[in-house]
């Protein structure tokens, strides 16, 4: 007797047909990445990774071209100077900070006769600065991957799960040095005060944990999400859409960033006053406002990605040249004014030069006069000693006479 399954397969083969081979996703939905990557939230996020990695890196090299142009300017000007002007000048300095004079003469005396400023603090700096930077523009990358469906997704979730790690570190921290000061208040002073203080470090500490974690909670279902992203782009099969309370945390987020920005304007209204009011509220509010658009176009990712299960599948063939273009445009605007600025650094340092020459010129005037007084109060001294030796003199060579005649007088008694 033959089973089933092969005389259906026997008759398949006497009709001339042939079973078709199941796909991979037969029985699973297929993913559709496009649905919530070809949007503008995701657009708008990858533009603001890329805008903070091209100012983190303009301002590092902006920085250092900056620095080095002092250290130059200084060396020039310094080269160009006697070793004496270099002293007056910062006698001049220490003198216009009120600072002793015994303490004056004890720094102008340590001054080095080869005065030289060494470029190994700018490139300290740099060095400091660096790790920084290439971590933006790692996650930078990312996310322009991400958005064109390359990648990425493991990249970023790596980043998110070090901040995650740096958040909890800190929130660790908050709370140890809320419980080891408020214990070091009740053990030092004792008494109903130190209870009152230590209430206060713990409530300081609670405070800044409770603000935090909200940010804790964002790394972390950002970097599962990309998980499952990555998953999604990986296999074409649609990953299970697991809640994990994240459109409650970006709420949370949105409105600490509002509150934020209120109390900072709130806090320096009294500073907002003249031409430049606008420019310092813009500074003021410009953290606080990329922060919340970044939440809000998170949001909106978030809304498309969980939307996009059982949606139908898209052919995903959609052009990216206007990303490329809104890429090419944000790095022209920050690489053309950091050329700009970096090659104004000479002319920068020019001016540099000029400013510390007219202040050694002052230093120097500063100097004479003062020695010139010295001189003076030194000539008055002598001469006032002089004639007080003059008269010390005339008045013993007076007492002297007087006694020879005194003594005379008497001889001539005795005789």
């Amino acid at each position: 007797m033959i089973p089933a399954s092969r005389w259906g397969l026997k008759m398949n083969d006497n009709l001339g047909m042939t079973p078709e081979t199941p796909k991979p996703w037969e029985g699973e939905r297929r993913a559709n990445v496009s649905a919530y990557l070809d949007r503008p939230s995701s657009t708008i996020l990858m533009l603001i990774k890329l805008a903070e990695a091209l100012g983190k890196l303009c301002l590092a090299i902006l920085g250092g071209c900056m620095l080095q142009a002092v250290v130059s300017a200084l060396n020039r000007l310094f080269a160009g100077s006697t070793v004496s002007d270099g002293k007056a000048m910062v006698a001049q300095t220490l003198k216009t900070l009120r600072v002793p004079m015994a303490t004056i003469k004890e720094i102008v005396d340590a001054i080095p006769a080869d005065l030289h400023f060494s470029s190994a603090p700018v490139v300290g700096l740099f060095i400091v600065c660096l790790p920084f930077v290439l971590i933006a523009i790692l996650e930078a990358i990312a996310a322009i991957r991400l958005r064109f469906g390359k990648g990425g997704t493991r990249m970023i979730g790596i980043l998110q799960r070090i901040y995650y790690i740096l958040d909890a570190i800190r929130l660790a921290l908050f709370a140890l040095t809320g419980i080891g000061l408020s214990l070091y208040t009740i053990f030092r002073m004792g008494g109903p005060a130190s209870i009152m203080l230590s209430t206060v470090y713990v409530s300081l500490a609670v405070f800044f944990i409770l603000i935090g974690l909200p940010t804790l909670l964002y790394h972390r279902n950002i970097a599962k999400y990309m998980d499952d992203v990555g998953y999604e782009m990986k296999t074409g099969l649609q990953a299970p859409r697991k809640r994990r309370f994240f459109k409650q945390t970006l709420t949370i987020l949105i409105v600490l960033e509002v509150i934020g920005a209120v109390v900072s304007v709130i806090a320096s209204r009294g500073s907002l006053k003249g031409s430049y009011a606008i420019v310092m509220l813009l500074s003021i509010l410009f953290s606080p406002i990329v922060k919340l658009v970044r939440y809000i176009c998170m949001t909106c990712c978030y809304r498309n990605y969980m939307a996009a299960e059982g949606a139908p599948a898209t052919g995903g063939n959609a052009s990216h040249v206007p990303q490329v273009i809104l890429i090419l445009l944000v790095i022209l605007i920050f690489a053309v004014p950091t050329g700009l600025l970096c090659s104004k650094s000479n002319d920068f340092s020019t001016a540099i030069v000029e400013t510390v020459e007219e202040y050694v010129g002052n230093a120097r005037e500063t100097v004479n006069d003062l020695n010139v007084a010295a001189e003076q109060q030194i000539e008055a001294v002598q001469s006032a000693a002089e004639e007080q030796i003059g008269a010390v003199q005339s008045a013993a060579e007076d007492q002297m006479k007087a006694a020879q005649s005194a003594l005379g007088v008497t001889e001539k008694t005795q005789e």
